[in-house]
């Protein structure tokens, strides 16, 4: 089994407001709302720990008024001295919730598109990114069955994809309006 080099961190998520930081102290003594559980008296708050892998997080440096990005030593949200950058904002990064096998006829090899969104536009603006395709252009997206039947692809049939489904994209270029219409077999 393969182990990340990076270690999870726990947050916590409090389901009632209180006030307080969400994230638990390192000197705030363990609580037994922090372990499952079941009991529902008032004293004990129900609390949901997430274990985030610290490399799936991005920083995102905030600009104090006044100041310059790149001024006093600081890059990308983080000080000359490797600490955190004061104000820095962190926040996960999207992950794809589905991964596509697409190439053309004259490619040897499929390539995969990573959608975070489940929609017809996502897909669209993903294929344009790969192919390096207009978004513009691109009028229609089409599936073409295996009994032979052309189907316009809509969020609905996005969202019935499954995980790692292959496609063969065959593209139909209009030269008198320059719109693209895409089949995938």
């Amino acid at each position: 089994m393969f182990a990340s080099s990076v270690p999870l961190t726990r947050f916590a998520t409090d389901y009632e407001h209180t006030g307080t930081s969400p994230i638990p102290s390192s000197n705030d003594p363990p609580s037994p709302a922090s372990s499952t559980n079941t009991d529902n008296s008032k004293n004990n708050r129900a609390r949901k720990f997430d274990y985030i892998d610290l490399a799936d997080l991005e920083i995102e440096p905030t600009v104090a008024l006044g100041s310059s990005v790149l001024g006093g030593g600081s890059i990308s949200g983080l000080s000359s001295t490797g600490g955190s950058a004061s104000g820095s904002l962190v926040r996960k990064k999207k992950k794809p919730l589905l991964c596509l096998l697409i190439k053309t006829p004259e490619d040897p090899m499929y390539s995969g598109i990573f959608l975070e969104k489940l929609t017809l536009d996502d897909l669209r603006a993903k294929i344009a990114e790969r192919y390096n395709l207009d978004i513009n252009s691109i009028t229609s997206i089409c599936r073409i069955t295996k009994r032979g039947l052309t189907v316009k692809v809509d969020d609905k049939m996005v969202e019935s994809f499954e995980e790692e489904q292959d496609f063969i994209m065959e593209s139909q270029f209009n030269n008198v309006d320059g719109t693209l219409l895409i089949n995938l077999r």
